[in-house]
């Protein structure tokens, strides 16, 4: 059974590549760039989340655009170093995170990396769910149903067992993104304000306690985490 699933994987694999091969071939750089883009995106969406906007938000209501901006732009490099590190890792090793680890350190570290990747993992889908049942509120959805819906869509994801399959179909989710756009502007930012908050970089306010701290580990996890957890994945190899 196992030998024979596999088989019917590889298979799958090599039709996938071969779709990619004749793309190239014939020059449609579009449907290579449609074929291909799903990792980069959907690594990319990784800190565009329900968590993420929640812990924005509070930042941006508790301290203003004088603290929000400067810490939003400093999380994002950390971001973006940790997930060039990864492709590069990824591309020049053809071997995921936690084995390279294991290869390196030895079996102990790469247990370790492990039981961190299952718990950030595990702390990031309770953060999903309330985030998913906080934004069900607004439409008057109670949660358990919320949570049986959000629960459906995972499963219908995942029942295909395929990775190209799932890719699309998160793709396809990925596209409510495009609401933020809207909303935003419906904020009515005000551009002098974020170039002030730019300029003047107060990204630590006066007489800051647990409360600003909270808020900037939030941050930090909202941006950074979702990438390093792809980062430990291997997700980009």
């Amino acid at each position: 059974m196992r030998a024979s699933a596999k088989t019917d994987e590889e298979i799958a694999r090599a039709r996938d590549r071969m779709r990619v091969h004749h793309a190239r071939r014939s020059n449609r750089r579009l449907l290579v760039t449609l074929l291909l883009v799903g990792p980069g995106i959907l690594t990319m969406l990784g800190e565009n989340d329900g968590p993420s906007m929640i812990s924005y938000v509070a930042t941006g209501a508790a301290y203003g655009n004088s603290v929000f901006v400067p810490i939003v732009m400093l999380t994002f490099a950390m971001a973006y170093v940790v997930q060039e590190a990864a492709m590069r890792v990824g591309i020049a090793t053809q071997r995921g995170h936690a084995e390279l680890i294991r290869l390196r350190f030895g079996g102990t570290w790469a247990a370790l990396s492990l039981a961190d990747l299952l718990a950030g993992n595990v702390l990031t889908l309770v953060a999903e769910f309330v985030a998913i049942c906080s934004g069900a509120a607004f439409l008057g959805v109670p949660r358990p149903s919320a949570v049986g819906i959000a629960l459906c869509v995972i499963a219908a994801a995942f029942a295909t067992r395929r990775y190209f399959t799932w890719e699309r179909f998160a793709l396809v989710l990925a596209l409510g993104n495009l609401l933020f756009l809207p909303v935003a502007l419906r904020a009515y930012p005000n551009g002098h304000a974020v170039g002030a908050a730019i300029s003047g970089w107060q990204s630590v306010p006066q007489h800051a306690g647990l409360a600003f701290f909270t808020l900037v580990l939030a941050n930090i996890g909202a941006t950074v985490t979702p990438w390093m957890i792809f980062f430990q994945q291997g997700a980009v190899v």
